[in-house]
């Protein structure tokens, strides 16, 4: 009886199996939050080319601000349906 327990220790079948097992949740939690982390990277950077176009014409001269703020909105790509842009001059 005790050597059949000692090999059951010894034997080494099956430690890759596990191993990979009690790794693979993490793994796969950190590439989740890898690509929601891009995800909001994208829409950020997205945000910012639309918003720098308006600030472009606004340096250049453009007085209209409601066509300012739409030159925004439609530059803005993959922009979200309530998405709003708000022009202040100071």
């Amino acid at each position: 009886m005790v050597g059949r327990t000692l090999r059951i220790f010894r034997d080494k079948a099956g430690i890759a199996a596990v191993e990979f097992a009690m790794v693979l949740p993490i793994l796969c939690f950190v590439c989740l939050g890898i690509a929601d982390g891009w995800s909001y990277v994208s829409s950020y950077l997205q945000m910012r080319a639309g918003v720098k176009t308006a600030a472009n014409l606004v340096m250049a001269g453009a007085t209209n601000d409601t066509g300012t703020q739409a030159v925004a909105l439609s530059s803005w790509n993959n922009k979200p349906e309530d998405a709003a842009v708000v022009l202040v001059r100071s």
